[in-house]
């Protein structure tokens, strides 16, 4: 099966028709970001598109070809059928409520509390759920609002094996500050929402709990807490959280509050009795954001996720003598999560973050290795980003994979990694003959002469070598993670802007990416100025580039960036003023000392107290805007739950203070998405933003 790009001739073509007039080349870039682009870019092959269904002993398997027939191939001989859609879906649970193993139970919240309904009709769980300290999940958020946020969601509870017990997750704000978001475009009047929202630093924080209930008898009992600042994980609804295959234990994370100290430990059910089975402790902290634990067989052996060794690796802890029996990953990857764990044959599969042969290290792999120790075999051979669904029992994999230049392919591999049967491919030949060139992504180094960094770079479709265009910087901070892709998007919107005229580069800094190791990741903490970290290797990055492609100008150089990236579009401009000539900073953390603390505390510390802090707190960009040279546009939705209005306000401020220039776009009713409940408005802050990159960076009206 071979699915083709014909249909994307449409926009490709038209990059080529147009004239280099900027009206025509607005429309020319618009054509790769609207709506109708998804039915015109290639069939979707990846492992989701292709809706696999697997016997259970994984004698064959089921996906959707590009015509929507469903074909069938017998394993392990490889003979492929045509099957009638005749397979009946199974009755599922509604999508607001959990259901236990056997269907027995199903779980759903209302009014702040936890119901369930079983044979004998609907009775309340809990009746102690009130607005600040609810088991709604459409106020599951690690900063709430006062209205719901989500609609349709099931609660945070976890039944627990086969039995009635479940563990539900609950966290209590009603002694966090309070901060207000006002909503312009409220009906029939304005409104005012009050979030709930921990800065770094305060005393009076959320409090998770997790509550052992038993769906038979309404029986319930908290899992004492004993004063861990997090229980689970720091992001509300973020996992942590593990039930045993036996029913009878649960497993759960619990840290400082600055990850300093972590213990994975085990509760006993019903009882609720906890003991500490594993404990990492460091001088900085644990970097592992989303702990992960995997059992092998019922548990008597568990696969724990550490960064102990400088990266992030697994390994074996014996849960009943509570000891580490052995690290089981090693090398220069870092592992991403568990695929599969066959405790008969002492062995399990994973991805992981580099290939650990020096390949790109933002490129996801998948591993088999031994519980026995003794290394991990790497299981596919392309360099490109993977992603790996195993079968029942997993003999077999289901592998899709592409790159930024190659579109992607899905393939079905045995235990050994060998490609069994092509299940779907995007040819882009089509694509090329029309004119479509593909990105480059590049590799350079860091300001610091030694660490090797990555990016993409964007070049127009009518790209001349003897000309020379002005170049934009796209860019993210981290520290959580950047936004390098890493896979085939040929309507990145990175793409559209370059056809407005522009080198477009998408840089990776350090500091940015957790898959790069604990020293790469924490630059973000131990450069000691959350604000100015990634700059030096920005400019590092664009003047390297430029050094070698002379048709790049860098007397001409803007920056633009969303959220961390609007944070860190701002400090470049106040860092090098002379340099960067404009910047659109749209929703950004100007200041983290009014951003979310979970965040703030875990990847800069206390701003007090820890590296990264000071006397007044963590650096901002207020700090520095006397310095502003270059034409600045600040865009920021009224409504934003993530990053509060406030970060831009405070700037404007100081930028009015300091008596200097700039444009503000405020968008009423808007979240920090910047999205609208229709196309419209996003379409609008984008045109907005490339017309003040035309304007200011290539003097065109």
């Amino acid at each position: 099966m071979r699915t083709t790009l014909r249909s994307i001739l449409l926009w490709a073509v038209t990059a080529q028709a147009v004239a280099g007039q900027w009206g025509d080349r607005f429309d020319r870039a618009e054509t790769f970001v609207q709506p109708r682009v998804a039915s015109i870019l290639p069939r979707d092959v990846s492992i989701d598109a292709l809706a696999p269904s697997w016997a259970d002993d994984d004698s064959w398997l089921e996906w959707s070809a590009a015509d929507g027939q469903r074909q069938r191939i017998q394993l392990p001989g490889g003979k492929v059928t045509s099957v009638a859609n005749s397979m009946a879906a199974p009755v599922a649970a509604p999508a607001d409520r959990v259901s236990s193993s056997d269907g027995r139970f199903q779980v759903y919240a209302d009014n702040h509390n936890l119901f369930v309904v079983d044979a004998a009709g609907t009775r309340q769980l809990t009746d102690d759920g009130e607005l600040w300290r609810t088991f709604d999940p459409r106020y599951a958020d690690s900063n709430p609002q006062a209205r719901p946020i989500r609609s349709g969601q099931a609660p945070l509870v976890q039944f627990l094996g086969n039995s009635s017990w479940l563990v539900a997750e609950r966290w209590d704000f009603r002694q966090v500050g309070s901060v207000w978001l006002a909503d312009s475009t409220a009906a029939p009047r304005p409104a005012s929402i009050e979030q709930r929202r921990a800065y770094p630093g305060d005393k009076n924080i959320p409090r998770a709990e997790l509550w052992l209930i038993d769906a038979a008898t309404g029986q319930r009992r908290l899992i004492a807490n004993d004063g861990w600042a997090y229980v689970g994980n720091m992001d509300v609804g973020g996992g942590g959280i593990f039930p045993a295959p036996d029913g009878r234990s649960l497993y759960f994370v619990r840290m400082q509050r600055q990850y300093e100290v972590v213990e994975l430990c085990r509760v006993a059910i019903p009882n609720g009795e906890v003991e500490v089975i594993w404990r990492e402790q460091r001088d900085s902290y644990f970097t592992v954001r989303a702990p992960e634990v995997a059992f092998v067989g019922q548990g008597e052996q568990l696969i724990w996720k550490s960064d102990r060794d400088g990266r992030v690796h697994y390994y074996l802890i014996d849960a009943r003598r509570k000891r580490l029996i052995r690290q089981l990953t090693s090398g220069a990857i870092a592992v991403s999560r568990v695929l599969h764990v066959d405790a008969g044959k002492r062995e399990f599969f994973f991805e992981a973050y580099g290939d650990g042969q020096g390949g790109d290290p933002y490129y996801v792999h998948a591993f088999r290795a031994s519980l026995g120790g003794g290394g991990q075999r790497r299981l596919d051979t392309e360099p490109a980003t993977h992603s790996f669904a195993p079968s029942a029992a997993a003999k077999y994999f289901i592998d899709s994979f592409s790159t930024v230049t190659t579109p992607p392919r899905t393939v079905l591999r045995d235990r050994a990694g060998r490609i069994v049967k092509e299940l779907a491919v995007a040819e882009p030949g089509p694509l090329r003959a029309a004119g479509w060139q593909p990105p480059e992504r590049y590799k350079i180094k860091a300001a610091d002469g030694t660490t090797e960094l990555y990016g993409v770079m964007w070049r127009p479709f009518d790209f001349d070598s003897k000309r020379r265009y002005p170049v934009v910087a796209v860019v993210y901070p981290g520290p959580s993670g950047d936004y390098v892709p890493t896979r085939f998007s040929p309507s990145h919107v990175n793409a559209a802007l370059a056809q407005l005229g522009f080198i477009v580069i998408s840089p990776g800094t350090r500091g940015s990416a957790s898959s790069r190791g604990v020293e790469y990741q924490t630059h973000a903490r131990t450069s000691g100025n959350i604000r100015d970290y990634p700059l030096p290797d920005l400019r590092e990055s664009i003047e390297s580039l430029g050094a070698s492609r002379p048709w790049m100008d860098l007397g001409r150089v803007g920056v633009m960036g969303h959220s961390g990236g609007g944070f860190m579009t701002l400090a470049a401009m106040l860092h090098d003023p002379e340099f960067y000539k404009v910047g659109i900073a749209s929703a950004g953390n100007h200041d983290n000392n009014i951003y979310e603390m979970n965040s703030g505390e875990f990847y800069w510390g206390d701003p007090l107290t820890g590296p990264a802090g000071g006397p007044r707190g963590y650096a901002t960009n207020m700090d520095e805007v006397k310095r502003l040279q270059g034409a600045l546009l600040l865009i920021h939705g009224e409504t934003d739950s993530d990053v509060p209005v406030a970060n831009t306000m405070r700037v404007v401020d100081a930028l009015v203070r300091a008596n200097k220039l700039f444009d503000l776009l405020i968008l009423p009713g808007r979240d920090h998405s910047i999205r609208y409940k229709d196309a419209t408005a996003d379409s609008y802050v984008r045109r907005r933003s490339w017309r003040y990159l035309a304007e200011h960076l290539s003097g065109t009206e």
